[in-house]
């Protein structure tokens, strides 16, 4: 019990001690936190407002021979139940 009181009177010693410019560690431990929770917030909010990006590697198509209609590769234009040629929507 007296090696975590201790603990805790040194922690308080430091965190009252001069850090630089008339700062406290205490103070800089404080300003620190809060700008690693503005960077925290502001990626958050940067990448939930991004649209997602088109898919432009695929294509809606449809089989004229059994009348499938999907999304398949821009590539590869064959129906994948029959083999047929696709058309592309």
């Amino acid at each position: 019990m007296q090696i975590i009181r201790a603990f805790v009177i040194s922690v308080d010693d430091f965190i009252g001690q001069q850090a630089f410019g008339g700062a406290t560690w205490g103070q800089v431990l404080l300003v620190a936190f809060a700008i690693a929770m503005l960077l925290l917030v502001w990626g958050f909010l940067s990448t939930s407002s991004r649209k997602p990006e088109p898919d432009t590697r695929t294509v809606v198509a449809y089989c004229l021979s059994c009348g499938w209609r999907g999304r398949t590769s821009r590539h590869r234009l064959e129906c994948p139940h029959c083999g047929d040629e696709l058309e592309i929507e």
